[in-house]
């Protein structure tokens, strides 16, 4: 065999043809000049594929972002920016605590113990496994979901240095890990 085909959908094409082309150096030629071609397109499609669901998406957020009308910020991970948009998405609709803890877990702050206070026109979300202080845009997301006559009050949590000494990481692997003190509050 004097042209090898590299390209899977050359190879894939070559299954295809009769068994008398196996041995022919210009169909061999044209199917892996083709198929590289068509592996290009391949991946090109499923990349696009992986922009259309914000779990995936990568190098779309912004357009989500926009789409949603909320502030492009490309200094957030694209983590902390699924998040944002994912709790923008299930803010639509009509509350109910289904919806409310929905928009939490979207950011991905466990599961919290959320309590209306009818008589005081309050909601109190309390964040029992998640350490640590609200974004601003978290906020502004929850706000979206509650209706606005309601005020919520938030119950967080921190990590205490009991917490932190009992996970048995010494100081100098805590300070190699570059945190920010925010980040430092939720371990």
């Amino acid at each position: 065999m004097k042209f090898p085909i590299t390209s899977e959908a050359g190879q894939q094409m070559l299954e295809l043809l009769p068994g008398y082309y196996e041995n022919s150096t210009v169909i061999r030629a044209t199917l892996q000049a083709q198929g590289l071609e068509l592996d290009k397109f391949t991946a090109a499609l499923e990349e696009i594929l992986l922009q259309a669901y914000v779990e995936t998406a990568t190098w779309a957020l912004d357009k989500w972002e926009a789409e949603l009308g909320i502030d492009i910020q490309p200094a957030l991970t694209d983590q902390e920016r699924r998040y944002r948009i994912l709790g923008k998405l299930s803010s639509k609709g009509t509350c109910t605590m289904q919806k409310l803890q929905s928009t939490i877990n979207a950011f991905g702050m466990g599961e919290p113990i959320i309590t209306n206070d009818y008589a005081n026109y309050q909601v109190a979300i309390e964040f029992t496994t998640f350490h640590g202080s609200l974004q601003a845009n978290q906020e502004n997301l929850l706000r979206a979901v509650v209706p606005a006559h309601l005020a919520i009050q938030y119950i967080l949590s921190y990590a205490t240095w009991d917490e932190i000494d009992a996970r048995a990481d010494t100081w100098a692997e805590i300070d190699d890990g570059g945190y920010t003190w925010a980040e430092f509050e939720r371990l």
